[in-house]
């Protein structure tokens, strides 16, 4: 079949989800693929066949299982095909009257299931998960270990009847020879045949380009169908249907022994991803860099380098650790400059040097093309700036940062036998791909960070190479050894005092004098930095490295920049390398050579490719091998949870002299040190801590996430989950257990479930009558330390009394959607009581709910918890928790890891249980309610009396749980509060309607820049329109949009505030790309008004679509403003925040005034034309005036 049988888009039978469409071509609608296939005269339709029946028909989708891009564009041994594949329909046969659709089914399976008990992987049909063909008898037959409820779709009455009418042959190749999906709602889909598409290397695939409009397109989305809409087909009698034959005793013969319900199923990790995509401007070329089109006649330096390349075979492998004499017995060091070892790795990255002694163009094309594209995609790994702690004495660090073996936390001295030459080491770490080594230059998907090198490794390479280098770096060889001579003359510690002197202050007695004015006047700032790594480049990197001035002030302002970043913002090598004239460089033009009869000289193609590529080495050792460890042994950087993204250098002995008290503090309180022999018996792995700066104190933070190379006892940490892997279940069955009782607790999850909360407070204590309302009382409290300060036994018995099951089933299926242009897949664990477990389709069906144009894929395979084995789990975990400081092991024994995933859960549990046993008098009665996010505690009540009780009793403390509120506690009487807002956790609430708005009194004084994460990328526009539709999701969540809960001029004076928000970014973002004297990708002002337009249809389509959700529907809630409303309020703040002096708003301003008149022009009713000037107008706009954004 091809391609263009499927119907055009904009048709009524046109098939938009852009995933299925990208990954098979040739799909179609199963009534349509029917008759496409069954022989002349047959029929699957009649005038009297019910409506849900011609739906099933007409939803489901179908494609071939080898029709697939999947079966044609990756290995054999990736992609598992049905047994039918390679065969054609079987268009012979005949219906079958008597035909029973069971039997179909268990044909089916036997056909596709494994002879022997394997995993998801080992099956060519997802409709076969869970079965083996048993072995006890001649006859071949299906054992089931693991329910597949899959089966309930296609064994539904509806598949009775097609069953008779396309015969017993044709419906067997459905089920074996095709993959089918079943519709669910919001254009998603559930796989039932053929193989799991979400095992397959899908990852990251770019989405066809014709069909990214679906995904974007408003109108086709909100057109009305004259045919019943897909999910139509589930009725409530089919669901019945499907519910009853889940139910039911399965057609197959089911295992009874104990040993299949305590099979564990092994979650399949995603595959990584074969489909990267590479983008590159004309303006992302760097400089300097010429074009590289072969030439068929070799040059004499061509038939050298030829020549040079036969006579080696080389070999790149990756070394760890200390196998160094393992390694020199399977490595052999490239004796000159070839690509071979980048072929034996990646053979699309370069081309076999063979192709250019042949004269082969189109091979070296493709070569300069993806080296070229490669830049982009190498980030340099800044994240080992952050949080490096001091080891040694910053004069030894100092000395030593150019020449160390450094880690990820920590310096170790290069350790051989015997020491291998400086020089030789130094080189081989500047060019490891020149030497055949370990590198970052290797084709991978777009934007992500490069794999760690193993620099120990390319030092203890040297003894291989007997020390011959490549031609073409003798002269940097030269330059490389005036470094080190250099280097060890730099007086290194004089120049960090100098550029960055520690300011005098005095040390603090104890954690609480810790202050905000200490942590923000004793840091570093950017300047002093900068000119510190400057001056460091200038004394110890010889100036011919750089080739001249001008190509040193490329690179210092890249460094600049680098350090100038904020915390999750990166840079890539084509941004540090752009501007950067390889001409310059002597030590490279080693291969220039004069054409005939001129006195010119000539870089030949591969020439200067190669030169690019020795250029790529060195820049990024500049960043990853010099300025790296230079900040590393120079500062301690550190992000703020006041300053938000914002970057912080201390001076590692400054840093140490602020945080002593804080850790005396905190080791004194929370923890108890090991003594030797508990450390000797101790198999368990530790964590470290570090202190983040907040807005009065430090914070301690475990890192749960990274696993110990070692454990406690100094044993390998080999084959050891992190912490909060092995956390994982038990984090799924406490999330089960919360949802199960959250209609018994004042607890909410977040501000959706806030929300419901707020809405169900308001029913109880405001009611339905507006005039007349009357002040409600309100007090705000917060835990101190909620996490350090609660009852470890006291929470152990909680625990055990929460799990009401002894028995949790953790089932595991997957989700492939779009995201930003991409296919992604994600793979999602669930836990559920074995009872309680749901037909696979129907709980896909409450998934789709909340999801567009994905696919869901059940992976069927599941394991069993007991209930002691997780308590036991989270006793060791809170017991046993484990953490270093310096060089001692100390066991934390009051309150819970912050850093853990269980910390929250237990958290909520634990004060749900204070709530009910200290609060529920005040709590349950008529006039009363309490809402708590996290630790902070809202109780609102009609009587004063009531809301002073609840003060006194959290005032006085609760010892039994450890519980003491914080200083600053607020309440709307007797302590002032401005106005009748009233703050909670963000968010303004009106003290008599509850009405609720966001408090941007939070960002007061700071600067919004500092909320940012700037793309450098090739595609700017794109990257702006993606942030600022992430920004604008939370303010536009139904708390704020639902006009059932708030009244339609506070939407709109809500919907106005978030605009101007959001434009203060969108300058402040504009601004960091057009001031940057480095990047060449800047938003062009004619691409502004789009890139505006879709962020206002973006924002439409989230206070619109809110009420659709799960939660939406639940609450009732509604959305009553027009579109053309939201576009006004947008373009007005727009209008406000953007300066009308910058000519680049230009283009913009136009577009802005037309979407301000264009509902003023027209016959608007008068009462909204006020709601939006009053939005406009409002006095409480004021909040806004005082964040920075210029």
């Amino acid at each position: 079949m091809s391609s263009t049988d499927t119907p055009m888009a904009g048709s009524a039978d046109a098939i938009t989800n852009a995933v299925l469409l990208t990954l098979f071509p040739a799909l179609r609608r199963l009534d349509a693929y029917l008759d496409a296939h069954l022989a002349p005269g047959m029929t699957i339709l009649r005038d009297d066949d019910p409506t849900e029946y011609r739906d099933m028909l007409h939803s489901t989708l179908v494609a071939d299982t080898d029709s697939s891009i999947l079966s044609t564009t990756t290995a054999s041994t990736t992609m598992d095909v049905g047994l039918y594949s390679t065969a054609r329909f079987p268009t012979t046969s005949q219906p079958d009257p008597r035909g029973k659709q069971s039997e179909i089914v268990r044909r089916a399976i036997e056909q596709t299931c494994p002879n022997k008990r394997s995993w998801h992987g080992q099956t060519t049909n997802i409709l076969a998960i869970g079965y083996v063909n048993s072995r006890r008898s001649s006859h071949q037959q299906a054992e089931n270990f693991f329910k597949n409820t899959l089966q309930t779709f296609v064994l539904s009455d509806h598949w009775e009847t097609l069953l008779r009418r396309i015969g017993d042959e044709a419906m067997l190749f459905l089920l074996t020879g095709t993959t089918m999906f079943a519709a669910l709602p919001n254009n998603c889909y559930c796989q039932i045949t053929g193989p799991a598409i979400s095992e397959q290397p899908i990852a990251k695939k770019p989405l066809q380009r014709d069909l990214l409009a679906s995904l974007t397109s408003r109108k086709s989305a909100r057109s009305k169908s004259k045919k019943r809409p897909a999910s139509a087909m589930f009725t409530s009698s089919q669901t019945s249907s499907s519910s009853s034959l889940a139910s039911s005793t399965p057609i197959f013969k089911v295992t009874p022994s104990a040993e299949a319900t305590e099979m564990t199923a092994l979650d399949t990790s995603p595959a990584k991803s074969h489909w990267p995509t590479f983008m590159v401007s004309k303006s992302g070329t760097p400089s300097g860099s010429q074009s590289t089109l072969v030439s068929r006649s070799n040059p004499p330096s061509q038939q050298l380098l030829a020549s040079r390349c036969q006579s080696v075979q080389s070999q790149s492998t990756v070394v760890e650790g200390n196998d160094h004499a393992r390694a020199r017995k399977k490595t052999r060091i490239e004796k000159s400059n070839t690509d071979n070892s980048d072929k034996a790795s990646n053979g699309n990255i370069n081309t076999n040097i063979n192709n250019i002694k042949n004269g082969s163009n189109k091979s070296s094309s493709k070569k300069v093309a993806s080296n070229k594209a490669l830049l982009p995609t190498i980030l340099f790994k800044r994240t080992k700036v952050f949080y490096f702690k001091q080891y040694q004495s910053e004069s030894a660090m100092l000395a030593h940062f150019l020449l160390s073996d450094y880690k990820s936390d920590k310096f170790t001295k290069p350790v051989h036998n015997p020491p291998p030459p400086v020089l030789e080491t130094q080189m081989r770490r500047m060019f490891p791909k020149q030497y055949g080594l370990d590198h970052v230059f290797i084709k991978r998907s777009t934007f992500s960070l490069p794999p760690s090198l193993s620099w120990s490794s390319s030092s203890g390479s040297s003894t291989s190479s007997k020390g011959k280098d490549p031609w073409r770096l003798r002269k940097m060889k030269l330059l490389v050894n005036d470094m080190l001579d250099l280097n060890g003359k730099c007086k290194f510690k004089y120049l960090l005092q100098y550029y960055c002197p520690v300011p005098a202050i005095d040390e603090p007695s104890d954690m609480n004098e810790v202050s905000v004015p200490t942590l923000l006047t004793c840091y570093s700032s950017f300047d002093q930095v900068t000119s510190f790594v400057h001056a460091i480049v200038k004394k110890v990197i010889p100036l011919e490295m750089f080739g001249s001035v001008e190509n040193r002030a490329v690179i210092l302002q890249a460094m600049t920049r680098f350090i100038r970043l904020r915390k999750f913002e990166t840079l890539s090598l084509q941004y540090a390398i752009q501007g950067f004239k390889t001409s310059h460089c002597e030590w490279l033009q080693d291969s220039q050579v004069r054409k005939p009869g001129t006195g010119v000289k000539h870089v030949p193609p591969t020439a200067s490719e190669k030169q690019q590529e020795i250029l790529n080495e060195f820049v990024y050792w500049l960043f990853d091998g010099f300025l790296v460890p230079l900040l590393q042994a120079s500062f301690y950087v550190t992000d703020s949870s006041f300053q938000r993204n914002k970057v912080f250098y201390y001076r590692h002995g400054l840093w140490q002299k602020i945080t002593k008290p804080a850790v005396s503090t905190i080791q004194k309180n929370m923890f108890i040190k090991m003594s030797e022999i508990e450390i000797k018996e101790c198999r368990r792995l530790y964590s470290r801590v570090r202190l983040l700066p907040k807005e009065q104190d430090l914070r301690p933070i475990i890192n749960l996430r990274r696993k110990s190379a070692k454990l406690v006892n100094g044993d390998p940490a080999w084959g050891v989950r992190a912490m909060n892997q092995q956390l994982l279940n038990a984090f799924l069955i406490l999330a089960y257990e919360r949802n199960r009782q959250s209609q018994r607790t004042s607890s909410a999850l977040g501000m959706s479930d806030l929300y419901q909360r707020f809405k169900q407070v308001k029913a109880k204590l405001v009611g339905p009558s507006r005039p007349g309302l009357r002040k409600l009382y309100m007090v705000k409290v917060d835990i101190k330390k909620s996490f350090d300060s609660i009852n470890q036994d006291k929470l152990l018995e909680i625990i055990n009394k929460t799990l009401q099951e002894d028995r949790y089933m953790i089932h595991r299926y997957s989700k492939v959607m779009p995201s930003n242009g991409q296919i992604m897949k994600r793979f999602l664990p669930k836990a559920v009581a074995p009872s309680e477990m749901p037909a696979f389709l129907d709980y896909a069906r409450d998934q789709a709910a909340v999801s567009k144009h994905a696919v869901m894929i059940d992976k069927v395979l599941h394991s069993y918890e007991d209930k002691a084995a997780i308590v036991n789990l989270i006793r060791e975990h809170i017991n046993e928790n484990i953490v270093k400081f310096g060089r001692n092991f100390y066991r934390q024994t009051t309150g819970i890891p912050q850093g853990s995933t269980l910390s929250p859960a237990l958290c909520r549990f634990f004060y749900d249980e204070m709530e009910k046993n200290v609060l529920s008098d005040l709590t349950q009665a008529e006039d009363s309610a309490l809402l708590r996010l996290a630790d902070d505690f809202l109780f609102v009540s009609k009587s004063r009396e009531k809301a002073a009780a609840f003060l006194n009793i959290m005032a006085k403390g609760q010892p039994d749980y450890g519980c003491y509120i914080n200083d600053k506690t607020i309440t709307n009487f007797e302590i002032s509060v401005n106005g009748t807002q009233f703050p909670y956790c963000g968010l303004l609430l009106h003290s008599k309607t509850l009405e609720i708005r966001a408090d941007y009194s939070r960002y007061h004084g700071e600067d919004i820049r500092n909320l940012l994460t700037v793309g450098r990328d090739l595609h700017p526009g794109r990257s702006i329109t993606l942030k600022m539709k992430k920004a604008m999701q939370h303010m536009c969540q139904m708390a704020f949009s639902d006009t059932t809960f708030n009244s339609l001029p506070q939407v709109m004076l809500n919907i106005y505030q978030n605009f101007i928000f959001c434009a203060m970014k969108f300058h402040a973002y504009c601004q960091e790309l057009r001031l940057d004297p480095v990047s060449a990708h800047v938003i062009q002002p004619a691409a502004l008004p789009s890139i505006v337009l879709s962020i206002f249809r973006a924002c439409f389509g989230l206070l619109h679509n809110g009420r659709r959700s799960n939660i939406g529907v639940a609450a009732g809630a509604k959305f009553q403003v027009a579109e053309r409303h939201v576009h006004w309020l947008g373009a007005s703040a727009f209008c406000k925040v953007l300066p009308q002096t910058l000519q680049v708003y230009g283009p913009l301003r136009v577009m802005l005034h037309e979407q301000i008149l264009g509902p003023m022009n027209r016959n608007e009713k008068v009462h909204f034309k006020r709601m939006l000037l009053s939005a406009v107008k409002d006095p409480r706009n004021d909040i806004l005036d005082r964040i920075r954004y210029t």
